[in-house]
């Protein structure tokens, strides 16, 4: 339930002093929210004033609200806002005068150069740290916008407005970003993650917004959260920051603060930005939510195409597969398996916590293939196909990927060592495309440490079976589906993965001590 606004102070910041006289006042929602109950029973404030800083004046004189709000039951954008839940964020409009905002945007597109990063996580184009003085001279427009930035003024007037306490001697940690069509950044924590609470490290996060006046092309900032605050699910209770030109948002980086930015959509110039940190002691320590696999029971082979139920072609899959440790399997399912398949609908349930996956998914009997993963029938004939020691236990889950969709590399997500099955499909029969995304991806090299090579990629293909023996070091992620596909019919990514795990003693034989401890 949100709080009512009871109270307006006005606020000047002069040369970092702050003056306060309050008066009673009430204030509505905007006309296009919807107007949430009230709770009298509980305040909070809207603070409105006109923000000079230094005597440059680099920033406007129009004045910039802030309002109070609680709890929020629905997906709400609030203009010039203060959330204190589940986060704490702040967004204030035209703080910077708009001939320096274009001066800043005409430097950045003109001077600094922006490299492509991708990975499991992210696409984006970015720059060298900004801090430096080689890079971005103090007297430019870019160098005058980051020391206003870090200035101690501007520094007090953050704490004031998140009553986080900041280290005012820290280095400047900011860099620029262009999100072209296509790109996004997945829900993260930011590194947040230090033991020794006197540490000091990211406290407060901002960006500052370059884009085109008219701008209503994805790249939104979202936090994602549920009723409790944690974020375990991916569901509609999001706390959503549109990208606005001269706009500028902080928010507390805390244990709960994931957030990602939204694939951005069709843009010629794209989504420009001054993002970093205020650093300050570390008080907070992420507190990782695990997910429960799903672990089941038996069926038969009768959906299989009877080619690969041939011990002749076995064979020569067995032989691919021990050179390889991997193998594909085309037009896996009969015509009728495959026809009855299609019939049943795409999982419906979506999975998060989005930072570590989002997917809709589904139980392993609401469909044949799963039903035939998790059988003993199917359990001996892979066994005969790999030629490996397959224990009987394995999971098995349903999943649909739509455009926005992933899973990712982190500590949290990672399945046991041992054999991959995934089986792709397609409602209506397509050629998935790899530039649709949706790829499986297979790296050798610990996720942390951003050193990774890829070993493998499979593309959702329809029809088709795949099967991977992942050991220890190799990891995996489903690669985000674009926005952009071939049409809504085929901007499903379907398939059933199944993980069967290998028994104590075959990592014992072939030497592997971690997987043998993880297999115990």
């Amino acid at each position: 339930m949100t709080e009512h606004v009871k109270k307006r102070q006005k606020l000047e910041h002069t040369n970092g002093k702050t003056k306060a006289a309050s008066k009673s006042s009430s204030k509505p929602a905007a006309s296009h929210e919807v107007q949430p109950q009230a709770d009298t029973s509980q305040a909070h404030q809207s603070a409105r004033g006109s923000v000079y800083i230094d005597e440059e004046q680099l920033f406007s004189s129009s004045s910039v609200d802030v309002h109070r709000a609680g709890s929020k039951e629905k997906q709400r954008t609030w203009p010039d806002t203060l959330f204190t839940r589940p986060h704490s964020l702040v967004e204030l409009e035209n703080v910077f005068r708009p001939d320096l905002i274009d001066q800043v945007e005409q430097q950045l597109r003109t001077e600094l150069k922006y490299t492509h990063n991708e990975s499991d996580l992210f696409s984006y184009h970015g720059t060298a740290d900004l801090a430096s003085a080689d890079l971005v001279k103090s007297e430019s427009p870019l160098g005058k916008l980051r020391d206003a930035l870090y200035s101690p003024a501007f520094v007090q007037l953050v704490e004031g407005l998140l009553g986080v306490e900041l280290d005012h001697t820290a280095r400047p940690d900011l860099s620029s970003h262009i999100y072209k069509t296509g790109d996004h950044l997945h829900s993260h924590d930011d590194n947040i993650k230090a033991a020794d609470q006197s540490m000091s490290g990211r406290r407060v996060a901002f960006i500052l917004y370059l884009v085109d006046t008219e701008w209503d092309n994805g790249g939104d900032l979202v936090f994602h959260t549920d009723r409790s605050y944690e974020p375990r699910d991916c569901k509609d209770d999001q706390l959503v920051c549109k990208p606005r030109r001269g706009k500028i948002a902080f928010f507390e980086v805390t244990a709960t603060s994931y957030h990602e930015v939204t694939e951005v959509l069709d843009s010629e110039k794209g989504r420009l930005s001054i993002s970093g940190w205020y650093h300050g002691s570390l008080d907070c320590r992420l507190a990782l939510r695990g997910f429960t696999p799903m672990w089941t029971k038996d069926q038969d082979l009768q959906l299989i195409n009877p080619t690969y139920l041939d011990t002749n072609s076995q064979a020569q899959i067995r032989e691919q597969f021990a050179e390889e440790s991997s193998v594909e399997l085309r037009s896996f399912l009969t015509d009728e398996a495959l026809e009855q398949l299609i019939s049943t609908g795409p999982p419906t349930t979506m999975l998060g916590p989005p930072y570590l996956r989002r997917f809709a998914s589904a139980s392993a009997e609401s469909n044949i293939v799963g039903r035939l993963l998790q059988s003993s029938a199917f359990h001996r004939w892979v066994t005969d196909v790999t030629g490996l020691p397959l224990a009987q236990s394995h999971r098995t889950m349903p999943r649909c990927f739509l455009p926005g969709d992933y899973t990712l590399l982190h500590d949290e997500g990672h399945d046991p060592q041992g054999l991959d099955i995934v089986f792709t499909w397609h409602r209506q029969p397509v050629e998935w495309q790899p530039e649709w995304g949706g790829t499986l991806h297979y790296l050798d090299g610990e996720p942390e440490e951003g050193d990774n090579s890829e070993l493998l990629t499979l593309v959702p293909h329809h029809n088709s079976l795949a099967l991977v023996l992942r050991t220890t070091g190799t990891y995996k992620f489903v690669k985000r589906v674009k926005a952009h596909t071939a049409g809504p019919a085929f901007s499903e990514r379907l398939d059933v993965e199944s993980v069967y795990v290998l028994p104590r003693s075959y990592y014992d034989e072939n030497g592997d001590s971690e997987a043998s401890e993880e297999a115990h």
